[in-house]
């Protein structure tokens, strides 16, 4: 069975190529984002055990030199963001941060 040319290249052929190249530039972008991901140190690789929780322990001392400061960084204009960013402003401001 002979394929003719018009059933390769058709409407089908090239979204099928189309769609080929996409999905190969896409597996070799995120290969490239994977790759860069696991550079650096290592990280955390043994478990720490903690002792357990005693709510009867003294409080900790806090270090010399210490400010309170609350910070907040806002990424974008959403109104719920700028709600976030006014009421965070109001709680610093009412404990005199």
């Amino acid at each position: 069975m002979q394929t003719r040319r018009s059933d390769v290249s058709g409407p089908q052929g090239t979204h099928s190529l189309r769609f080929a190249a996409v999905v190969a530039l896409g597996l070799l972008m995120g290969s490239t984002v994977m790759t860069a991901a696991q550079d650096g140190p290592p990280g955390l690789t043994e478990p720490t055990v903690f002792a357990p929780f005693d709510p009867n322990a003294p409080a900790c001392s806090v270090p010399p030199g210490l400010e309170k400061v609350l910070a907040f960084a806002q990424d974008n204009e959403r109104e719920f963001m700028q709600g976030v960013d006014h009421g965070l402003e109001m709680a610093a401001e009412n404990r005199g941060l």
